[in-house]
């Protein structure tokens, strides 16, 4: 199939994954699960879209407390948000305050440009850490089990790009439903695709233009990160179903309750 963005205003990396076809010849079923990116530039017709054509009645939000803060989600009429960070507040033993001036992803950024690591490299670190970590895991779990509670309406979950908190989330619920992984390869990869404009006029504003090059590397996507990871998986746990199970607690009964509930056929 061919990936769509939903049709917004402000918005441009927010994706219906109904349609998606699984192994078995089944589809996601479509205004139930959308991924994206964060929502503070949602117009008020973009809310009215989400809500009234694809019955978006619960938002779950990835990011850190600074990315809340400094663009925190609008409140929309009849839609639950519930604040789940991937990442934990405490890193490296320095407890990160709600009120404090950066936190783990601005440090990883600074890091990420400092030459010491090749920013993709960095990103590759970063990717690993959303696998390996329990806590993190632990988060997508809690994801999953949020996802099996919600009978109707569709849930949106984003972190701040909607590519890499949201791509690997996503990843893994496109697996669980039982898209093959080139498929989910290929809705990974979409958003550099669907965040080029934005994202070519950000570097474009960039006055040091030495970091560019880094810079377009930590705003967009690699095949690398997401095989990197599905490696990772099977490497660890010996197959990725058996990664799904005892990494992230989606046992084979959780698994069958998610495609009676998002697939249909």
């Amino acid at each position: 199939m061919a990936i769509q963005k939903i049709p917004l205003e402000n918005l441009h990396n927010t994706r219906d994954l109904g349609g998606f076809v699984t192994k078995d010849g089944r589809k996601v079923k479509p205004y139930r699960l959308i991924r994206s990116g964060d929502l503070k530039d949602a117009s008020e017709n973009d809310k009215k879209v989400l809500t009234d054509r694809y019955g978006l009645n619960m938002i779950v939000d990835f990011r850190t407390a600074l990315e809340c803060k400094d663009r925190p989600d609008p409140e929309i009429p009849g839609v639950s948000y519930v604040w789940h960070p991937i990442f934990e507040e405490k890193k490296s033993g320095i407890t990160r305050e709600m009120d404090e001036e950066n936190d783990f992803l601005e440090d990883f950024t600074q890091e990420a440009l400092s030459g010491h690591m090749s920013a993709e490299d960095r990103m590759n670190m970063l990717y690993l850490q959303m696998v390996s970590s329990p806590h993190v895991r632990s988060q997508y779990s809690r994801f999953f089990d949020m996802l099996l509670a919600h009978e109707k309406g569709a849930i949106l979950w984003h972190c701040s790009a909607g590519k890499d908190r949201v791509g690997m989330g996503t990843s893994l619920v496109l697996y669980a439903l039982g898209v093959d992984k080139e498929t989910i390869f290929e809705d990974y990869l979409m958003t550099n695709e669907f965040t080029k404009a934005s994202v070519q006029a950000e570097l474009a504003a960039v006055k040091e233009r030495e970091l560019v090059p880094d810079l377009e590397v930590l705003m967009t996507v690699r095949r690398r990160y997401i095989e990197t990871v599905y490696d990772y998986l099977e490497k660890t746990y010996g197959t990725l179903d058996k990664s799904l199970e005892e990494g992230f607690g989606v046992t084979r009964q959780k698994r069958d309750r998610l495609r009676e509930m998002y697939l249909e056929g």
